[in-house]
């Protein structure tokens, strides 16, 4: 099974949101005889992510500090960053349950989960989160 990089999956998300978002408020608006939308803000739009890291450590949360501002400019959508201190043993344990449900082993971190796809360590996040930019 190919997996998809977190700019493929960003750019599907941005689309979907787009169209669910349109449809939506359209819905809502023939329902409720509204002219107004009711479906809008920044929490319409976001896209969660889990992050396990070390959150005391700049270099280790480049992801948070400097990929997911781009992303979230290249791309047009609004990411939701639920950050865990990885160094704490119920959060490190947290991160290699979810793993294993993604069917993958706990190699380093920090880890990264974004709709049905696992990543870990900075190089693999970073190298995942450029492909697909223009």
């Amino acid at each position: 099974m190919r997996r998809s990089t977190i700019a493929h999956i960003l750019r599907l998300s941005a689309i979907m949101f787009m169209i669910s978002g349109v449809s939506g408020m359209a819905l809502a608006e023939s329902a409720s005889g509204s002219s107004g939308p009711s479906v809008s803000g920044p929490a319409a739009n976001a896209i969660e992510i889990r992050y396990y890291g070390d959150v005391s450590c700049a270099h280790c949360d480049t992801f948070v500090s400097a990929e997911a501002p781009m992303l979230e400019e290249d791309f047009g959508v609004s990411l939701q960053i639920e950050a865990f201190d990885i160094l704490r043993s119920e959060r490190m344990d947290e991160a290699r349950a979810l793993l294993s449900e993604y069917g993958r082993e706990y190699r380093i971190f920090p880890v990264l989960f974004v709709g049905n796809n696992a990543y870990q360590g900075n190089s693999e996040i970073a190298e995942c989160s450029r492909v697909g930019r223009h």
